[in-house]
């Protein structure tokens, strides 16, 4: 049995209607939850209105008519010059913050919170507005525990397999950093640096018989592996050395610049590898330039 149908309607209040904010509101509607908002422009708000959502002209009475507030704002500076300003509408609220943040604004914003009397939970989304309310939508929450079991059935509306990373608040946020920030964007501004290229030289990826189904094997295997060695801390290998793939990367770059390209994210990748090489890893295995990369003490 799914377990949403044996939950009582909660009235929420989401401020912040943009694009996740919509399509967060359209979740929780269609679970049965009553729904009040704001967002600084009305007419963003018209497609939740005209499912049944309430809207309010200011955040003052959109917070006083719900028993949880969903925080989808642009930004913290924006939450905090509400929360400045609602804070006596915050006692006995569980307030639910998924703006994109840092750890040190999400600690003021839940410091902010308790001390108005409210209990706080920070989420971080990993997923495009179009996975949310299926069982792809990953967000990583964390903060209080009380407000978690309370408020645990209307997050999995919007992120089914959700559950809570730590109690610390401010840990969805270096998650989020880490994986969406670091990882994510990183990635992704690679590929596009590599189909630039390709395109630069009259290739695609059907000329070229790329196939991504293959790579996307070989590197979700080779990112468990490079998780498995940082975790033990051991990169002792009989495959390619750090060494080798240094060079190599080395010879790959000056193909892309050689054809006009500045090649930064490989650029960055090399000035890396050639730290952990000077630092004494060149024998170990590529995932030891995690060493060069670690927080120093």
């Amino acid at each position: 049995m799914d377990d949403r149908s044996t939950e009582k309607m909660t009235r929420l209040t989401l401020l912040g209607t943009g694009l996740m904010g919509t399509v967060v509101g359209q979740s929780l509607l269609a679970a049965g939850h009553e729904l009040h908002i704001w967002n600084r422009t009305k007419e963003r708000a018209a497609s939740l209105q005209d499912n049944g959502a309430i809207f309010h002209n200011t955040p003052d009475d959109a917070i006083g008519h719900g028993d949880v507030v969903i925080l989808l704002l642009l930004n913290h500076e924006i939450a905090k010059t509400i929360l400045r300003t609602v804070a006596d509408r915050l006692r006995g609220k569980d307030v639910l913050d998924l703006i994109t943040s840092t750890p040190r604004q999400v600690e003021d914003v839940a410091t902010r919170t308790r001390l108005a009397g409210g209990s706080y939970l920070a989420g971080a989304i990993q997923s495009f507005p179009d996975d949310i309310g299926t069982k792809d939508a990953l967000i990583y929450f964390s903060g209080d525990e009380a407000t978690w079991q309370r408020q645990q059935h209307v997050l999995r509306v919007i992120a089914p397999t959700a559950n809570l990373l730590s109690t610390q608040a401010e840990a969805a946020a270096k998650v989020d950093a880490a994986l969406s920030g670091a990882f994510g964007t990183t990635a992704m501004g690679a590929w596009l640096e590599a189909l630039s290229f390709l395109a630069d030289e009259g290739f695609t990826l059907k000329s070229t018989g790329f196939r991504i189904e293959q790579w996307e094997r070989q590197f979700a295997a080779e990112m468990a592996l490079a998780a498995n060695e940082v975790a033990r801390d051991d990169f002792a290998t009989d495959q390619a050395t750090l060494a080798v793939n240094a060079a190599a990367v080395a010879s790959w770059r000056q193909t892309l610049v050689a054809g006009g390209h500045r090649a930064d994210i490989m650029t960055a990748a090399l000035r890396t590898l050639e730290r952990a090489v000077d630092a004494g890893h060149g024998g170990d295995s590529w995932a030891a330039q995690a060493r060069v990369l670690r927080r120093r003490d």
